[in-house]
């Protein structure tokens, strides 16, 4: 079956929370004070431990205390399989883009030799048309 919204939620609060070094507690506080409720230290922590469903309010205030949509606070897990493919693919552009850069220098190179080829080759031209004045 399914993990419920509420599981989901209160998964991600915790790894969210823990992500950006917020103590439950300060959490907790912070959410009540901006619902304008009484103070409830013990909030977070009852809904990480699943013994408490949130409110709407008091999940979209934590999401957005954490700086993440609610959307994605409810969001199911991707499965390991997904993440793999995910992790292998961003190693994989990294290195492509690390080539790329490679090749966009070593054209720069060729391009700003081919200048200064086509400015000697300029210099010797006209050298060459004096020496011919000259005889």
């Amino acid at each position: 079956m399914d993990a419920l919204p509420s599981d989901l939620f209160a998964k991600r609060l915790r790894f969210e929370r823990e992500r950006a070094g917020i103590d439950a507690r300060e959490l907790s506080s912070r959410i009540t004070a901006r619902l304008g409720g009484p103070s409830d230290p013990g909030l977070v922590s009852r809904i990480e431990d699943r013994t408490l469903t949130p409110r709407l309010d008091e999940a979209a205030t934590a999401a957005e205390e954490l700086g993440i949509s609610l959307a994605v606070m409810i969001a199911a897990a991707p499965d390991e399989a997904i993440d793999r493919e995910f992790a292998a693919l961003s190693a994989e552009r990294l290195v492509a883009e690390a080539l790329r850069a490679k090749a966009d220098a070593a054209a720069d190179r060729a391009r700003q030799d081919l200048m200064r080829i086509d400015q000697d080759l300029r210099v010797l031209s006209s050298q060459r048309h004096q020496a011919i004045d000259v005889e």
